[in-house]
C-alpha cells in the first residue's frame, strides 16, 4: 500500500489548522470587545439578554477554535507516527 499523504503534507495541514484556531480565538475576542460596547449602547433594558447572546456565541465559537486546534494536534501526531505504521510510506520530501 502506497501513501498518498505524505507526513510533511499532515504537519503543513496541522500548522495552518493551528493557525486558524489562533485566528478564531482572536476574532472571538475583537467580537466580545465589540458587541458589549455595542450592547451598553443600547442601554440597560437590553443589556442582559445582549450579553447572553454575548456568551453563548463565544463560546459556541471558542468550541470550534478549540476542535480545529484539537484536529491540528491530530494530524501533527499522525505526520509522527504513521510512517512507523505502514512499512510502505513514501519518505519526507
Amino acid at each position: 500500500m502506497e501513501l498518498r499523504i505524505r507526513p510533511d503534507d499532515l504537519r503543513a495541514a496541522a500548522v495552518a489548522l493551528s493557525a486558524a484556531a489562533r485566528r478564531l480565538e482572536l476574532a472571538t475576542l475583537d467580537f466580545e470587545h465589540v458587541a458589549v460596547a455595542n450592547a451598553v449602547d443600547l442601554g440597560m433594558r437590553t443589556f442582559g439578554v445582549t450579553t447572553r447572546g454575548i456568551t453563548a456565541t463565544s463560546h459556541a465559537v471558542g468550541a470550534v477554535a478549540i476542535d480545529v486546534r484539537r484536529l491540528a494536534q491530530a494530524l501533527a501526531a499522525l505526520a509522527e507516527h504513521y510512517p512507523a505504521v505502514d512499512d510502505a510510506a513514501i519518505p519526507p520530501r
